[in-house]
């Protein structure tokens, strides 16, 4: 019997928007819930979360969520409160295990502008990639890994994954599924490689039209 995934990832306030979410065992949301941060889209987002036929719910922040990172903060902690009380397992270089999958979710990118959750490429983001345990099943993390559905508008930029991702997912022989956002271009397309299902769930557009569909994997 199959295990049902959906996926979404930066739907940016959009989130009920959003046309159907199927029945599944877990959804998945890879960050940009908001866009600076803001605990009432956090609650609107939690409260839709409710309705879901999902039988758990597993989210990472990501980058735009603006003054979550500070454990100190006072809106971070309502806001994880807010997630908790919806039934929502938030992960931050953390894991949970759930119906036998191991999962691992980081809200950690390439420093990209000056935003949130954020880390130099090479040594630094690399810190958060090796906690990653090696029997990691499932990872949710807001940035792609390079070369993966990572390209952006200015395509002259070339890939803009992590290169530190990349190279940690290559020694995780049990990873099924990679699930992010972050980089809107390619979002909701899927790429199987080396016996891993990548996903980019992003809901937004380069132009930030909630357009996508969420992305069903059945593992």
């Amino acid at each position: 019997m199959s295990y049902r995934v959906v996926a979404i990832s930066d739907t940016h306030s959009y989130h009920s928007r959003i046309e159907e979410i199927p029945e599944c065992d877990l959804f998945v949301c890879a960050g940009d819930i908001t866009w600076r941060g803001e605990v009432s889209i956090i609650a609107s987002f939690a409260d839709w979360t409710k309705t879901l036929p999902a039988k758990r719910k597993v989210a990472v922040f990501g980058n735009h969520e603006v003054g979550l990172e500070d454990p100190n903060c006072m809106n971070r902690k309502w806001a994880l409160k807010i997630l908790t009380d919806a039934g929502i397992d938030y992960l931050q270089d953390s894991g949970i295990e759930i119906d036998g999958f191991k999962i691992w979710g980081s809200p950690y990118t390439p420093v990209f502008y000056s935003w949130q959750f954020m880390a130099d490429r090479g040594e630094d983001i690399g810190r958060h990639w090796a906690q990653i345990p090696d029997d990691t099943n499932i990872l949710i993390t807001h940035g792609p890994p390079n070369g993966i559905l990572d390209s952006v508008e200015e395509v002259s930029r070339g890939p803009q994954g992590c290169e530190m991702l990349a190279g940690r997912i290559k020694h995780l022989p049990n990873l099924k599924l990679s699930v992010f956002g972050h980089l809107h271009r390619e979002g909701s397309r899927t790429l199987v490689k080396d016996g891993i299902t990548f996903v980019n769930a992003a809901i937004c557009t380069d132009n930030y039209a909630p357009i996508n569909k969420p992305v069903v994997i059945d593992l």
